[in-house]
């Protein structure tokens, strides 16, 4: 007898997993950019994640906590796309995985705000900033390599870089300074 294939999630099914989904995002974007440091790899895994998860969902046991669930999800998909970077040295073994998804997990609700005030931060930043750490942390150029595709010093780079850092870090704790003394938080 052949199997029936699992039904299509319902559109109340689906919105179910966009609100799980939407609660659980950052940390899974924080355990998936801990592992998998080029960023734009990093986004492709947590997409995955959220495919697979969406895919699987009317699997999910709800007396189980989603967050453990998707995290799961997300450590497999880390581990499919670490397989093809096997030859490179800065790929984790399985315990350090399992022990970064861990933390993740147990460190969620603080993760979680200043994901979402670095991603304000820089949304806010002017375009000449975000393309300097583009260049430096997305695409990986050291300072000779940005020094010479911006036509700089490589001194001038690193107290660029330096002024960027401090102001995104200003404005993070600025944001979540903001958040703590809303009276709506809750």
């Amino acid at each position: 007898m052949p199997e029936t294939p699992n039904p299509a999630p319902t559109p109340m099914d689906m919105g179910d997993f966009t609100r799980r989904w939407s609660s659980s995002q950052d940390m899974v974007r924080h355990y998936v950019e801990s592992v998998v440091w080029n960023l734009h790899d990093a986004e492709d895994v947590v997409q995955q994640v959220a495919y697979q998860a969406g895919k699987s969902y009317l699997q999910y046991d709800p007396s189980l906590p989603f967050a453990a669930w998707v995290m799961g999800i997300a450590k497999n998909q880390v581990r499919m796309h670490l397989r093809g970077h096997s030859r490179d040295r800065h790929v984790f073994g399985e315990q350090v995985l399992d022990l970064l998804a861990d933390t993740t997990l147990e460190r969620a609700p603080e993760a979680s705000p200043r994901s979402s005030a670095l991603r304000e931060c820089m949304k806010a930043m002017p375009d000449p900033g975000k393309a300097l750490l583009r260049m430096r942390y997305t695409e990986n150029l050291k300072g000779p390599e940005l020094a010479d595709r911006l036509g700089l010093t490589p001194n001038a780079v690193l107290l660029r870089l330096r002024r960027l850092r401090a102001a995104l870090a200003r404005c993070i704790e600025d944001r979540l300074a903001a958040a703590e003394r809303r009276p709506d938080r809750g």
